[in-house]
């Protein structure tokens, strides 16, 4: 049995967050929009319930995914499964998500993470039959699909009372799959064994083959062993191979490394006379470089000598030009010194009125700037005492947080602490219940005052028995009687198991443990210090919001440092007025400037002042550049610089020639050039007779030496072949050594695999004799289903006659499926009906499904966005058997059309805009 409480939606596809409260039974009516969220809804419920990770990335995890934020796909939902009530938690996030499951009832349980996922599914497993609550919803764009009702197994048990199960399939251990029930289950069997027998059936099937068809266990088995002889025998075979193909390698090698070993000495000779050769080419081309340098170092002399004879002709050539241009300098120089003086005293008069104008451009600009200094350290001296203002209140507040993270600090429980004392208590719950399951009662009496022993201590009776719980082994002695007592479970003990007495003292001890870890005595003390650390939590959370408030968004060292920085601009700001009044004083220490005062002076007025000054100084400067245009200063300053320049050059030119010449007279230099050129045709005459000596033959030392190098390669070479011999004939005989035994290693495989042939040939036949007997017992058990088909129709037919407002007959087909309607006598096939009749028909025979299952194994039924194809007529009748159905059964409707289940009596109805509010 399953019925929502409430679902609970966090960033899941387009729905940053909904809320829903089901009632435990009655209709449900959600309504929206196209696209608001309801079939998100439905979609969230079957990931929340499904053994799907939290960290998985599955498309139906990824589909949920809000893209609009980087948060996990968080489900919520309060369940009543069974007898067990639960809150399940799943945050959805790849590589951390989160499960949490709060189980409140019959027994408190916390759990997190697999363990909350695990004792789910188990849960699930044991309450939920998954098919039916797949059944009994009806997904957006499905509502024309008819229900296959054959092999739900709550409706089965329903139909048939309860009994043995003559339609589902057994499990491959003979006890019955999930959804189905044997008669072994329910405690039924009649007199001819005929439930028993029909397990044994199943179980010799399911030593063959999967409730699928697909082999295993014992059949698998001798397939897998035949398999795995057969590859060993490939892989035998393989090496006997290999081994023959070593032994042929290493007389390929041995006779190889004969030839290397013969071909050496031959080697060795060749390369040594090669060197030889090449020794005796290089000694003659050092002799003809020698004579080459000669001639070189001969013909650099002679260039060097007539160098410097050219190098004294050009300065002599020189010096006479400088002359002649410093003369001509000279004059011209006399004639711009006149022209000159005249232009400097119009320059001297035009830059005395500039001077002034630029000193009333200056010192009206410097009391602009002074008054723009006293206007900014009046704002700024302002917002300083705005930011103290906001400083004492923000401390106030952080002073509450400080006093709250104090009181934090004493106070342990937090949430992982409170959960490790839960499952330490769930722990001792458990093993407290496994010591009483597994214990064995011993009830001794007798006369009061009678003594008896267990394991040696004395025990002493009074007037009413004394009842032993024995959870391993031991020994009662009554008298001379001795008596060895072994629970069940002792076999379990010998195989290292441990005494359950011993894991409750250890589970007690463990909740002792995390108790005084919490700091708390009991489980209610506990609990008080952890609501009390969840009201601190919240009042901790309240004073940062007020704090943020307060600062702006900013922490405490952010308004300490914009206060020093304000502060510091205000040292700036008063400086600034400091300076710029010092400024205005510089400009005008006198005070001849007319300015205006400081109280009535504008900043427009001041800037208009300087405009004029500034076009005073722009005409005086062009009267400057006309002035300058004239170019009698400049012309002068030219010819003063030109003369400068060529009586400087003549004196250096002159020094340099005289210096020169007291080192070498020009003749000493000629005679220099005729020495060198005499040298130079010495040199030449004794090169042309070495090169032309017809006893020395030419020489070619890159010929020479590539002969000595490939002789010297070839030694090496075959040095380098030799040790690769080596070397491989020793991997070769390693290699053969691991092959050792490789024959006698084919022939015990051979005869393995024909053991595994004769054994999978014989199970072979063994599983196609139990297959046979199956399927042959399955087509009885088929026509029994057809025998309960009645009450199916009659509930379906009941609940069409409410729709239809007269008699409905249905007919089904072998899996249960609605196949033809006959109404006012005529029938017509399932796909011969309009869409509406077909939408109709397949949400009737998932009521009937629910009404006739009940309370006892009853799951929600959720209709999402259905009767689209419907009259206005038949939509009314369908909400009276909504109604109808749900006086004992959770009905949820998802629909874009409110008005289609408006006539529901009792109906609670929402909108998604509520929900996610």
């Amino acid at each position: 049995m399953l019925r929502f409480r409430s679902l609970t939606l966090s960033h899941v596809a387009g729905v940053r967050h909904a809320h829903v409260d089901f009632p435990d039974s009655g209709v449900m009516v959600v309504h929206g929009p196209n696209e608001v969220g309801k079939s998100t809804l439905l979609r969230a419920i079957r990931l929340l319930l499904e053994d799907t990770p939290t960290s998985s990335r599955k498309r139906e995890v990824k589909a949920l995914k809000d893209v609009s934020a980087d948060e996990p796909t968080t489900i919520s939902a309060e369940l009543t499964v069974g007898e067990i009530r639960l809150r399940l938690t799943k945050a959805f996030n790849k590589g951390s998500g989160r499960c949490e499951l709060q189980v409140t009832d019959p027994r408190t349980e916390s759990l997190t993470g697999r363990e909350a996922s695990d004792r789910f599914a188990e849960i699930m497993r044991r309450e939920v039959d998954t098919d039916l609550l797949e059944a009994l919803t009806v997904e957006q764009g499905e509502s024309l699909d008819q229900l296959a009702a054959a092999g739900i197994g709550p409706l089965e048990r329903a139909l048939t009372g309860g009994a043995a199960d003559p339609v589902g399939p057994e499990g491959p251990d003979g006890t019955g799959s999930a959804g189905t029930v044997t008669g072994a289950d329910v405690g039924v069997s009649d007199g001819n064994g005929t439930a028993a027998l029909i397990a044994r059936i199943s179980a010799e099937r399911a030593r063959y083959y999967t409730p699928g068809g697909k082999p295993s266990k014992e059949l698998k088995a001798a397939r897998d062993e035949h398999a795995a002889a057969l590859t060993e025998h490939d892989s035998a075979s393989s090496a006997y191979r290999q081994a023959q193909s070593l032994i042929s390698d290493l007389e390929r090698l041995r006779a190889e490394k004969k030839a290397v070993a013969e071909q050496e000495p031959q080697a060795r000779l060749e390369a040594k006379a090669a060197a030889v050769d090449l020794e005796q080419g290089r000694e003659q081309q050092r002799q003809l470089d020698t004579y080459r340098a000669a001639v070189t170092r001969a013909r650099q002399q002679l260039e060097l000598a007539e160098q410097r004879l050219q190098v004294r002709d050009d300065r002599v050539a020189e010096l006479a030009e400088a002359v002649a241009a410093r003369d001509a300098a000279v004059a011209g120089a006399a004639a711009a010194t006149e022209a000159a003086e005249d232009e400097q005293r119009q320059e001297a008069r035009l830059r005395e009125d500039l001077a002034v104008a630029r000193r009333r451009a200056r010192t009206t600009t410097a009391f602009a700037r002074y008054l723009d200094a006293v206007a900014r350290r009046a704002t700024v001296e302002k917002d300083a005492e705005a930011l103290r203002a906001q400083r004492t209140e923000a401390g106030g507040v952080a002073g509450r947080i400080e006093d709250v993270r104090d009181q934090l600090s004493r106070n342990v429980v937090t949430a992982e602490v409170a959960a490790e004392v839960h499952r330490a208590e769930a722990e001792l719950t458990r093993a407290r219940g496994v010591r009483d399951a597994s214990a064995t009662v011993v009830e001794v009496s007798g006369a009061p005052g009678r003594v008896f022993h267990v394991d040696g201590d004395e025990h002493r009776l009074d007037d009413t028995p004394e009842v032993l719980r024995v959870t391993a082994r031991h020994e009662l002695r009554i008298g001379d009687v001795t008596v060895s007592i072994t629970p069940a479970r002792s076999s379990d003990e010998a195989a290292g198991g441990s005494d359950p007495a011993d894991d409750v003292d250890r589970a007690a001890a463990q909740l002792q443990s995390a108790l005084a870890a919490a700091g708390v005595g009991t489980l209610d003390a506990l609990g008080r210090a952890a609501e009390e650390r969840r009201g601190l939590d919240e009042s901790l959370a309240e004073l940062r919001i007020a704090l943020s408030h307060a600062t702006g968004g900013f922490t405490l060292d952010d308004l300490d440092r914009k206060i020093g920085d304000k502060d510091e601009e205000l040292r700036v700001a008063f400086a600034d007025v400091s300076s710029a009044r010092e400024s205005l004083d510089r400009e005008d220490p006198e005070g001849e400037v007319d300015l205006p005062d400081e109280e009535s002076a504008r900043r427009e007025d001041l800037l208009a002042r300087v405009d004029a000054c500034e076009a005073d100084i722009d005409r005086i400067r062009e009267d400057l550049d006309r002035l300058a245009r004239t170019g009698a200063v400049a012309v002068l300053s030219g010819r003063v610089e030109e003369r400068k320049r060529t009586e400087d050059k003549v004196t250096a030119l002159t020094t340099a020639l005289g210096k020169a010449r007291d080192d070498y007279g020009d003749a000493h230099l000629r005679d220099a050039v005729a020495d060198a050129r005499h040298d130079l045709d010495k040199a030449t005459d004794a090169l042309s007779e070495l090169a032309g000596d017809p006893d020395t033959p030419a020489i070619d030392l890159a010929v020479l030496e590539g002969l000595a190098a490939g002789a010297d390669a070839r030694v090496e070479r075959l040095r380098e072949r030799a040790d690769r011999i080596g070397h491989e004939m020793s991997r070769a005989n390693g290699a053969l050594g691991e092959h050792s035994g490789v024959a006698e290693r084919l022939e015990s495989v051979a005869a393995r695999l024909k053991r595994a042939e004769r054994t999978a040939e014989r199970v072979g036949r063994q599983a196609r004799a139990a297959d046979a007997l199956y399927l042959a017992v399955q087509a009885a058990r088929d026509d029994a289903r057809r025998r309960y088909e009645a009450p199916y129709r009659s509930s379906v037919e009941s609940l069409a006659r409410t729709l239809y407002g007269r008699a409905v007959s249905v007919e089904f087909d072998e899996d249960l499926r609605i196949s033809r309607r006959i109404l006012d006598a005529t029938a017509l096939d399932a796909a011969q009906l309009s869409g509406g009749a077909r939408e109709q028909l397949a949400i009737l025979s998932r009521l009937a499904v629910a009404d006739i299952v009940g309370r006892g194994e009853g799951v929600p039924v959720v209709i999402d966005d259905a009767l689209g194809f419907s009259d206005t007529s038949r939509i009314h009748r369908m909400n009276v058997v909504l109604s109808q159905l749900a006086t004992t059964n959770q009905v949820i409707v998802l629909t874009c059309d409110p008005a289609r289940f408006d006539s529901v009596p009792g109906a609670t109805v929402t909108s998604m805009a509520e929900l996610r509010q």
